[in-house]
């Protein structure tokens, strides 16, 4: 049971195990019994907690079993099992477009706020029915996703109006759909069949005639959605009057709209009109089309001719699309392959009459990077009919460049390029809508039509653009004629222009934007003539801006540049405008909810995990409690038997009786507790959150040990493993970590105790840690204690009166051991020939080998260290080796006239002053300075000796010149940071000492 906490509640899920309620979930023939655990369940929603609330107060803590389940009709087997899946696990690998509002209706229903949130995440493209999707939402009051399947509905209502989940909709949900602008249909006489449809289905659905009487009666207000005003007069008098769903005040209304428009705000007495006449979203004159062609490394080596199209959107009631198609420019071989692009009108070929006129259409190659502009193509003033379905560019681009890396239109990670066009088109009459006015980004166009008149009119005089309205605000093109500095009157330019005309009511308007402006080339191997404009701030003070010398009408004009059209007499203006930030007092009109676009919860609710850690806080329905801890540190702790049983077999065996007794009572505050005297009451805690919530953020190196205790004792593996991942260093007693070590058999732990120890010795044996090992049973049996340790201890290399002053008083030497040990004293070679004779040595008499170390130092500022005549030192830190602490010491020599000479000494440096008068060691040492550069000396300059320090000689030193050192060339003398690096590698061979500390801490205890 060394799972984590999310492991053990799968666990408790799937198994059922220790289950107290069952939930018969479902209806008819799907019921299915599903077991659960009221502690679980209650710790994630405060509706199975008051569901539960009761059972605390019955003696018996038995609300529901197999035989007695809590009924759940309302709600899916399938979706309850999800949302269970979520509250023991937070999985939702179950979770799909098949069953996502139904577990909506069970998050809702249980209040699981985390679970509603996650329900909306699936995309309404894979939702079963949007239809019912938009039900729950408006159910729920979810404000958001029910726009958003709303958005959805308008966005296909072409395909989604003839589905039979249409037919399935309630009167409430029609009306909603049919009253909505957006949706993208081919004209309203789709809406009218679709609601023809409905109504004949609810009048089968109640046995009733499909009648005009009974239509009517089924569609209700449904009826008064739909836009009869906007049918031309021959379609409403051949598809509409003939089914007799309206009465005929109604449709002499309508006839009367057809012929005056404004008869509807003068008649109100005679025949008012009862049904709307503002377009849809379809029938408005402007619309953009996107479109991603992907795998385009695979589309480039089709065959010439093949095409890709995008989906239709609807502008004024046509289905447009984006159309892709591979071509070979004239003269080019095959290999030359081009990218066509060309704006296609989707129409149905029923239709032999259908004619439209574009106004102008921006066909782009978005750019996938910052830097790079978008490849821009602009055609005005064409016209779309049976016979012209499309109009475009065959040879936009060829391949090569659109996929060559430094154009960035290629994003080569997903292999695809993204095509848009931004559609006007053609209709005096109709005026720009509000969904229209919200938008971001616009395109504006301006024909300076007899621009060879405009160009002989005074300076000031000015054309200006039709309005087009982006983020609620109206915009122009404003063409002046300038003049520039310094320029005769007889030099004109031409100045353009970006124009907010804002109401002047609102003096406090503002907005910021980005422009770009052309003038549109007129030959195809000409390029655009363009400016750009990033992030200028307009408001009441400063409503336009532009360029005013942005070219003059002598380049306009000249043929060869190609801004000319001389057979029309006109030039093409367009500015590309991008509005962030506006804030006008109407804003909220036109975009209320543009950065609000999800129904999250506020509150999210708690992670499985936060849901334990609140259950161990507060000991909500403990149902056992522990005193843990000895004497006067005894503390009483709650739990839960079931969060406890997942965690460790011992709790399992120890709670075991509670589910065979009547009442599930094992421990409460009122009956005696569990009482656990052998753990600390901390080290408890820190078991019980790792078991509640896998956190280990209170261990630490003071209680590892006892943790590590309880661990062992309720047999929980994952915190032992933790545990012993505290370095020893950070241990508070690693003699205690050793005697645990020795105790559970953790051999490897063992070792590395040792090694600490071994390592730290000269410190661990003088501390108080070393003394508070169990001194009574040490010196009742300190042979035994010691065991094989003893035979580890080199007594012969003790001297003859240590020996005998400190270690034999103490008995823990057998009588035939101390003599061993005296002959050896006299005569150090008796161990060769003593094999096979009464006294054989038994203790290791040779010398021991202390460690490698390095001693490092920084010398910083060495320039200022250079340059003073000074004596000056710098000494590291001590370093601890062959249980001497040494140190190195950097001392400038000031011996020399010229500063360049002098010399930078360092000396190796050794602590005898506490080692006795006949201390002395042999060792080796490499003086090292360390190269800066990677490309230098491995290390440095280096020198080496062997020597022997004792008392009267314990430095040793190495000298160079600051010249040699500061050259760069050397590679010593890091420059930037004005800093070297000195090192001395050391190997201490042989100590000796009077005063034998290696054995001071077993004299203590003797």
């Amino acid at each position: 049971m060394s799972k984590s906490v999310l492991d053990r509640m799968k666990h408790l899920l799937s198994t059922g195990e220790d289950a107290d309620v069952y939930f018969l979930v479902g209806d008819g023939d799907e019921k299915e019994l599903v077991p659960a655990h009221k502690l679980i369940l209650k710790s994630a929603s405060d509706v199975f907690a008051a569901m539960f609330r009761f059972d605390a107060k019955k003696e018996k803590a038995e609300f529901a079993s197999a035989d007695c389940p809590v009924e759940v009709p309302d709600v899916e087997a399938a979706a309850f099992k999800v949302m269970l899946s979520f509250i023991y696990t937070e999985e939702l690998n179950e979770l799909n477009g098949e069953n996502a509002m139904a577990l909506l209706y069970a998050a809702k229903k249980y209040n699981i706020p985390g679970l509603v949130n996650a329900s909306l995440q699936i995309p309404i493209s894979e939702l079963y029915s949007v239809f019912f999707a938009f039900a729950q939402a408006r159910l729920f009051d979810l404000e958001n996703f029910a726009n958003c399947c709303l958005a959805y509905i308008g966005k296909n209502a072409d395909d989604l109006l003839k589905s039979e989940e249409f037919l399935q909709i309630d009167q409430t949900l029609l009306c909603k759909i049919l009253e909505c602008d957006e949706l993208q249909i081919s004209g309203e006489i789709s809406i009218w069949k679709a609601a023809l449809r409905w109504a004949d289905e609810k009048c089968r659905e109640n046995g009733i005639e499909c009648s005009a009487e009974n239509r009517r009666q089924m569609l209700g207000p449904a009826l008064f959605k739909i836009r009869f005003p906007l049918f031309s007069i021959e379609e409403f008098s051949k598809k509409i009057v003939p089914f007799g769903v309206l009465s005929k005040d109604e449709v002499i209304a309508i006839y009367q709209f057809n012929s005056l428009p404004n008869y509807h705000g003068i008649s109100d007495g005679i025949f008012p009109m009862p049904l709307p006449t503002n377009g849809r979203i379809s029938d408005r004159k402007e619309g953009t089309l996107l479109m991603d062609i992907e795998k385009v490394s695979e589309f480039a080596r089709e065959a010439v001719g093949n095409s890709r199209h995008s989906e239709k959107v609807y502008i004024n009631g046509l289905p447009w699309k984006i159309w892709a198609k591979i071509k070979t420019k004239i003269g080019s071989t095959d290999n030359d392959k081009w990218l066509g692009i060309y704006l296609s009108c989707a129409v149905t070929k029923e239709d032999l009459n259908w004619r439209c006129c574009v106004r102008s259409a921006t066909f782009q190659i978005i750019s996938q990077k910052n830097g790079p502009e978008n490849s821009i193509g602009i055609i005005c003033d064409r016209l779309f009919d049976n016979k012209s379905t499309s109009w475009g560019f065959p040879n936009f681009i060829s391949f090569a460049e659109l996929m060559y890396p430094s154009k960035g239109f290629y994003d080569k990670c997903k292999d695809k390029v993204t095509l848009a066009i931004d559609v006007i088109l053609k209709d005096e009459k109709t005026e720009k809508s509000i969904l229209d006015q919200s938008k971001s980004r616009g395109i504006l166009l301006m024909e300076i039509e007899k621009v060879t008149e405009f160009a002989r009119e005074i300076f000031g005089c000015e054309r200006k653009s039709e309005t087009v309205h982006i983020k609620g605000l109206p915009w122009k093109i404003w063409a002046q004629i300038k003049k520039k500095n310094g320029d005769t009157d007889n030099k004109k330019w031409l100045g353009i222009y970006l124009l907010c005309n804002a109401p002047k009511e609102d003096k406090n308007w503002s907005c910021k934007c980005s422009a770009t402006f052309r003038i549109v080339s007129q030959k195809n191997d000409v390029l655009d003539c363009k400016q750009e404009f990033n992030d200028c701030v307009f408001d009441n003070k400063k409503n336009h801006s532009g360029y005013a010398n942005f070219i003059s009408f002598a380049e306009l004009i000249n043929p060869s540049k190609g801004f000319y059209d001389k057979s029309e007499d006109k030039v093409t203006l367009v500015i590309d405008v991008t509005v962030k930030e506006a804030k006008h007092y109407w804003a909220r009109y036109f975009f209320p909810c543009e950065t609000d676009s999800s129904d999250d919860e506020t509150d999210e609710g708690h992670s499985v995990v936060d849901r334990m850690k609140h259950l161990l806080s507060t000991g909500e329905d403990a149902d056992v409690y522990f005193l843990v801890g000895g004497g006067d540190a005894k503390e009483l702790l709650q739990a839960h038997k079931l969060i406890m049983k997942s965690a460790s077999d011992v709790f399992e065996a120890m709670f075991r009786f509670d589910a065979k007794n009547e009442k599930a009572e094992f421990a409460s505050s009122n009956c005696p507790v569990v009482e656990v005297p052998d753990v600390e009451a901390a080290a408890f805690k820190v078991m019980l959150s790792f078991i509640y919530a896998d956190d280990l953020s209170g261990l630490n190196g003071d209680n590892a040990m006892a943790v590590l205790y309880a661990a062992k004792k309720y047999i929980i593996p994952g915190l032992v493993r933790r545990s012993l991942k505290i370095p020893i260093s950070k241990l508070r007693n690693v003699f205690l970590a050793f005697a645990q070590a020795r105790l559970f058999d953790f051999e490897d732990y063992c070792n590395d105790c040792l090694t600490y120890i071994d390592k730290n010795a000269e410190t661990l044996l003088k501390s108080e840690e070393f003394l508070q090992i169990d001194q009574k049973i040490l010196s009742e049996n300190r042979r035994q204690m010691l065991g094989p340790a003893l035979f580890k201890i080199r007594f012969p290399l003790l001297s003859s009166e240590d020996f005998s002053e400190k270690i034999v008083p103490s008995g823990i030497l057998t009588k035939n051991e101390v003599t061993n040990v005296e002959q050896y004293h006299t005569n150090p070679n008796f161990c060769a020939i003593s094999n096979g004779l009464l006294y054989p040595l038994k203790f290791p008499s040779h010398e021991r080998v202390w460690a490698f170390g390095i001693i490092a130092m920084d010398i910083e500022k060495v320039s200022e260290f250079a340059g003073t005549r000074l004596a000056n030192y710098r000494k590291s830190e001590a370093v601890h080796i062959g249980g001497v602490a040494w140190k190195m010491v950097a001392h400038m020599n000031t011996r020399y006239e010229d500063i360049a000479d002098n010399e930078m000494c360092f000396y190796l440096h050794c602590d005898a002053s506490k080692k006795g008068r006949n201390w002395s060691c042999e060792c080796s040492a490499y003086f090292r300075i360390v190269s800066q550069k990677c490309d230098g000396p491995e290390n440095g300059i280096e020198t080496h000796f062997s020597n022997i320090f004792d008392t009267s000689d314990y430095h040793f030193n190495y000298c160079i010149t600051f010249a040699k050192l500061m050259d760069e060339d050397n590679g010593l003398w890091d420059k930037s940071e004005d800093k070297v690096t000195l090192a001395i590698d050391l190997m201490v061979k042989e100590t000796k000492t009077d005063k034998p500390e290696a054995f001071e801490g077993l004299f203590v205890l003797m």
